[in-house]
């Protein structure tokens, strides 16, 4: 593809859609070098895109191409942000953009996104409510997967090391969806009711959704670019631990936020499941030894 060729004659990442492209860099905030040398190198591959698709009677959308810069609420207070330019059109950083329907804020707190989510869960969940006593229990259920259940889901591993109180914000929406399944009053346990539906609670569903993501790294059902974040662990003398070759390398963060890490967190996660489960044999298998093993380690 010419632009896939265009682009890697920068010093930039990509990621590449359908109908659109993503070019993200690292840089030091602190350091106004390498400021420069990110806005200059997006600049630039940015303006050579846009001539190859000008000269190919193609259009770039410059309404629809965002720019955000992430980084800590430190940096954020201590570093001006630099707008670009393209074809003449000045885009400024944004504090929210979407990405694949998640919304990605530049502190990557992902607070929008978790108030989007409860915002639209909330809506479907009134009206369901209000012809609940029309719905078969089956039906209803079937409405509240695909309606609410499903949203909470969705890219819910990036969601991982979020505050408690955030979490908690969609565990309440995943709460009153169940009982309007069950018919059960807001004085009773929600306990009883997540244990009869079989569902796990969101800590546990993002956990569960993470390690789903790895397994499918190990077996080379995932992309590259995610396997190549983890790395099997190899002691440097003998240990018992050796003969288990699913075990992971673990790596340290000193930084809140780097803890959140898919490096970082996958494997702390991984290690702690028992080792018939990481076998398995199939990603089906998995799942469900995976479920299985989560639920009885919270409810019981």
């Amino acid at each position: 593809m010419p632009i896939q060729q265009i682009v890697q004659r920068h010093p930039i990442s990509y990621h590449k859609y359908a109908d659109d492209i993503q070019l993200y860099i690292s840089y030091n905030p602190c350091n106004p070098e390498s400021v420069q040398f990110a806005i200059n190198s997006l600049q630039d591959c940015i303006t050579e895109i846009n001539g190859w698709m000008s000269r190919n009677y193609l259009k770039l959308n410059e309404s629809k191409t965002n720019l955000i810069n992430i980084m800590s609420p430190y940096h954020h207070r201590v570093h001006c942000s630099t707008p670009i330019v393209l074809d003449g059109c000045v885009i400024t950083a944004s504090t929210v953009v979407k990405n694949l329907g998640v919304l990605f804020d530049d502190r990557l707190s992902m607070v929008p996104q978790i108030s989007s989510v409860v915002k639209g869960c909330s809506y479907h969940l009134r009206n369901i409510g209000r012809v609940r006593h029309y719905l078969s229990n089956d039906a209803c259920k079937a409405a509240i997967q695909s309606l609410v259940v499903s949203r909470i889901d969705y890219c819910s591993a990036l969601l991982m090391g979020v505050p408690q109180n955030q979490i908690r914000r969609l565990q309440n929406i995943h709460n009153k969806a169940a009982r309007i399944i069950a018919r059960a009053p807001k004085s009773d346990h929600i306990t009883p009711i997540l244990r009869d539906l079989h569902w796990l609670p969101c800590q546990q569903r993002l956990h569960f959704r993470l390690l789903v993501h790895v397994y499918k790294c190990l077996h080379h059902l995932a992309p590259t670019y995610l396997l190549d974040l983890l790395s099997r662990y190899q002691p440097r003398r003998a240990l018992r631990s050796a003969r288990d070759h699913s075990i992971l390398e673990r790596k340290v963060s000193r930084k809140r936020i780097g803890g959140r890490a898919f490096s970082i967190a996958a494997p702390q996660i991984w290690n702690n499941i028992p080792q018939h489960i990481r076998d398995s044999s199939s990603l089906q298998i998995f799942r469900r030894l995976l479920k299985t093993h989560m639920f009885v380690s919270h409810f019981d």
